[in-house]
């Protein structure tokens, strides 16, 4: 009955051996194995479920068979009285006894113990009134107790044992639920870091669109068709595009620290600084996500709601359990041997063998204490704390349904902002080549067409903010619904 020690939830996989100098091509699945590895909170939990696995083995022991000995020896002096010649006298009566007793007994999950022991004696008597001296005496009995009332039955005594795989189940959900933190952590800082390099190369595409308009206009000034002030309005948008380009550069570093943060790897004192290219890009996967099928899977898989399934049971386990102990006590108890007697151990044990004098006992054993009041007590709060784990689980239920809901909005808000930036770009982007057209006919303004630039920028950070966002959504909806561990192939 005992369970085998849950196996780890990472897989096998080379770590990242220590920070390289220059640039790390980082896929998103080694981000995550490497977080796993060094997170110390997980690390932490991963030692809970071992140390409930060995509580399971420890209460499964219980039923072990167990051998027992024991080996005495005694003296005994006590005074005797007889009367000669009308006198009173007094003499010690002296006996020695060395004993030796073996036996095995076990208990059974019905309640049932059973006993076997071989017991053994030499008594050496003073006294010539003793017809056996010494004497040998040996005993072979099986004896019974069985519960009828109080602890009876396979529920009430494997209660602890069944308790303990309950701990060991919830132990499993916390750390499986740790990891899918840990995972989610990750994932947002991966997709992050992406929005921030992409952004990035929008504000340069903008900045070489706010150089190309300064070059323009210093051509139309050169040849009398534009005022010098166009091109300081172009000069005055190319600086402040360049702030934009540094304010970008740091939005990067900042992302790249989040990340291996995430994964605690890089930024300890002495190591190389290097830059993090993610090898993974924000693609769509498919469509919006079914409500209905998100919500049965979180309900099946979530582990906060297996924690709080199995925090019922075992509360109701113990509830039974307590109703069991309001019995009294009433064991059946039954003893069948033989025994025998001789002048050595050989005849004794020969007389014993044969069976010639049986020994056979049944009997009732009743106790029940007057008021039973720590019965009832522990009986009420056993009730009451299932009353509280049912109330848990309805408050657990209705948490992950609005996380799912709330998740699944978020797939289907960021695929139609996928599909209406990726028009606005479009768009921003045609506006500004008509205009920019309208620049060198003569017909515009350097105005209009940085207007028209800043335009097209904050299209296209939509436009990658969008799809960075539809995967953190892919990455909440994995959460939600406990699909993390057998996406990236974490489980057991």
């Amino acid at each position: 009955m005992a369970q085998q020690e849950p196996p780890p939830l990472t897989p096998p996989a080379p770590p990242l051996t220590g920070p390289p100098e220059g640039t790390l091509p980082l896929p998103l699945r080694d981000a995550i194995l490497q977080a796993l590895r060094q997170n110390l909170d997980l690390l932490i939990e991963g030692y809970n479920p071992k140390a409930r696995t060995q509580e399971v083995t420890r209460e499964d022991a219980a039923f072990d068979p167990a051998a027992f000995a024991e080996l005495t020896f005694s003296e005994t002096k006590t005074p005797s009285a007889s009367t000669v010649g009308g006198f009173t006298a007094f003499s010690p009566s002296e006996r020695e006894t060395e004993t030796g007793n073996v036996g095995v007994r076990k208990r059974f999950t019905l309640g049932t113990q059973l006993e076997l022991s071989f017991n053994n004696d030499r008594t050496d008597f003073n006294s010539a009134s003793q017809v056996v001296n010494p004497g040998y005496r040996t005993d072979l009995t099986l004896s019974l107790t069985q519960p009828l009332l109080k602890n009876f039955g396979f529920e009430a005594n494997e209660t602890p044992l069944r308790l303990a795989q309950g701990n060991l189940t919830i132990a499993q959900a916390l750390l499986a639920q740790r990891v899918q933190t840990v995972v989610a952590q990750v994932e947002a800082a991966y997709w992050d870091l992406i929005f921030a390099i992409d952004d990035l190369e929008a504000r340069r595409r903008s900045l070489r669109l706010a150089e190309a308009v300064v070059r323009l206009n210093q051509s139309r000034v050169r040849a009398g068709v534009a005022a010098p002030v166009e091109v300081t309005q172009a000069e005055a948008t190319r600086a402040a595009r360049v702030v934009d380009i540094i304010t970008g550069e740091k939005a990067v570093r900042d992302a790249e620290d989040g990340l291996k943060r995430a994964m605690n790897f890089g930024l300890a004192p002495g190591e190389p600084e290097f830059t993090i290219q993610p090898t993974d890009q924000p693609t769509v996967l498919g469509g919006p996500v079914p409500l209905e099928e998100s919500l049965k899977a979180a309900r099946e898989r979530r582990p906060e709601v297996l924690q709080a399934q199995e925090q019922v049971r075992n509360q109701e386990l113990n509830y039974r359990f307590t109703r069991n102990q309001l019995l009294p006590t009433l064991d059946l108890v039954g003893k069948i041997g033989t025994n025998g007697l001789g002048s050595t151990f050989n005849e004794d044990f020969d007389r014993a063998a044969t069976g010639s004098f049986p020994t056979v006992e049944v009997g009732l054993l009743f106790e029940y204490p007057l008021g039973n009041r720590a019965a009832r007590s522990d009986a009420e709060r056993a009730r009451l704390l299932l009353e509280q784990a049912r109330t848990s689980l309805r408050n657990v239920d209705q948490q992950v349904s609005v996380e799912v809901r709330e998740a699944v909005r978020q797939v289907r808000a960021t695929l139609e902002r996928i599909e209406a930036t990726r028009r606005a770009r479009e768009l921003a982007a045609e506006q500004l080549r008509i205009e920019e057209r309208r620049l060198e006919a003569g017909v515009s303004t350097t105005f209009q067409v940085l207007q028209f630039q800043d335009d097209l920028t904050r299209a296209e950070a939509n436009a990658i903010r969008a799809t960075t966002d539809y995967r953190k959504a892919i990455a909440a909806i994995d959460r939600v619904t406990a699909a993390t561990l057998e996406k990236y192939q974490l489980g057991p």
